[in-house]
């Protein structure tokens, strides 16, 4: 069990899948961790399916969480910028790793059994989890 922000999970595997699960959070994480440094604009041509309100929302919440810095420049039109805070960067591993296997899983198909090998996968992404979480807490508690 693992309490954060008053909320209890069954495990840190639950409160990771709670900051960055869903439909776009982990995908507006993998593309800002890959370019660096987004404007809200881009973000939303990459991921055509998001509307405004929900990217808006959705970048709210990760900003919220301590996973994303935003930046907002004095101009007119206004300017902001997204980029990944030195906590969420360690999340760029275990989204790598699930574009990976799903690669693979889109290779090999459903039906292709190689247990041994999606064990150790979710065995690794487990820790890199356990890890990362633990670091947030610590942090959050400081």
């Amino acid at each position: 069990m693992v309490t954060f922000r008053e909320r209890t999970y069954g495990c840190h595997l639950e409160l990771t899948i709670d900051l960055i699960g869903g439909k776009w959070k982990g995908l507006i994480l993998w593309n800002i961790g890959d370019r660096g440094v987004m404007r809200f604009g881009e973000l939303s041509w990459i991921h055509p399916g998001i509307t405004t309100k929900m990217l808006a929302q959705q970048l709210r919440e990760l900003e919220a969480d301590g996973l994303v810095e935003r930046k907002v420049y004095p101009e007119v039109p206004p300017k902001v910028e997204y980029r990944l805070t030195s906590l969420s960067v360690g999340l760029l591993p275990l989204l790598d790793g699930m574009v990976d296997w799903a690669k693979r899983y889109i290779a090999d198909g459903p039906e292709a059994e190689y247990p041994r090998e999606v064990h150790h996968l979710l065995w690794r992404m487990c820790s890199m989890c356990c890890f990362w979480s633990n670091a947030m807490i610590s942090m959050r508690n400081e």
